[in-house]
């Protein structure tokens, strides 16, 4: 018999204790941003104060007051405090692959399976929609661009690397058996790092030596409140719950896809040259049935 995931305590169980003790001195706009951290506790860990006034309708120093009516020193404080349980029920969640397969009930293919997909993708989008257009310029404008993707990860910076080297040159994918390229990283450069669960060491280290190297770096994971995301200038999380043996990489295909189509944009005509010398270059070898 499979055995059943233990369940963490969840972080808004605190905070809805804070707004009954100071429900008397709540005004209509704290109402508000209450009511929209309960209906999305899981975004709370990766907002900024102005990411979620925008999303609320209000204006930053509301969210800065409430944070001091319910007790904490600051939004940043109960950010901080909501990462910090989110990074500890982390840990009661299944990590190796046979955990998770004791763990899993559910049906190869289910509607559960697919709502899922769903909520990641709405969910990631929420989280990615303001930092995206800051991480897709600092790689626009690096001079190379290394890609770093280790073990499991790396079928997705082999992703990312493919679609990004048609529109800009100077692209890298860096060998997990050779990654020495990493030392020729300069100030003009930028590293892109996926990094999922359960963290391949290897990748983390990269990232660590590009940024000290002062390479600009882009960090895609699903677990933002690691510590090795300080290492990063810029952090696009990434949603991957799945109830089937192995985490949903959908929502984590879509934001290489959006990261990809911003940094074309960016720059149409570098990008027009590009795959109008890739289409030449198809055509010349013959390489494809279709044209």
């Amino acid at each position: 018999m499979k055995q059943a995931v233990q369940t963490p305590v969840s972080f808004i169980r605190d905070f809805s204790q804070r707004v009954a003790d100071a429900s008397e001195k709540l005004s209509a706009n704290d109402e508000r941003i209450v009511a929209y951290i309960r209906g999305h506790p899981g975004e709370i860990p990766f907002m900024t104060a102005e990411a979620l006034s925008q999303a609320v309708g209000v204006s930053r120093a509301a969210i800065v007051r409430l944070a001091y009516r319910l007790g904490y020193d600051g939004f940043t404080h109960l950010r901080e405090i909501a990462r910090s349980e989110f990074q500890e029920g982390e840990q009661f969640q299944s990590n190796s692959i046979i955990s998770r397969f004791l763990a899993t009930d559910s049906d190869a293919l289910s509607d559960a399976n697919v709502r899922q997909d769903i909520q990641n993708l709405i969910l990631t989008y929420r989280l990615v929609n303001e930092v995206l257009p800051a991480a897709a310029a600092t790689i626009s404008k690096a001079a190379n661009v290394h890609i770093i993707g280790s073990r499991e990860d790396f079928a997705l910076a082999f992703l990312l690397h493919r679609s990004l080297h048609y529109i800009r040159p100077g692209v890298h994918l860096t060998n997990e058996a050779f990654p020495d390229d990493i030392y020729q990283l300069t100030m003009d450069d930028a590293a892109v790092a996926l990094i999922f669960r359960r963290y391949p060491k290897l990748s983390v280290s990269l990232l660590e030596e590009a940024r000290s190297r002062g390479a600009s770096t882009v960090l895609i994971t699903n677990v933002p409140a690691r510590d090795f995301a300080s290492h990063a200038d810029h952090v696009l999380p990434t949603a991957t719950d799945s109830p089937m043996l192995y985490r949903s990489m959908v929502a984590a295909v879509a934001v290489l896809q959006s990261l990809v189509a911003e940094i074309a944009n960016l720059d149409p005509e570098r990008t027009k040259n590009s795959l109008e010398a890739y289409e030449r270059f198809v055509q010349d070898q013959d390489l494809l049935l279709e044209r």
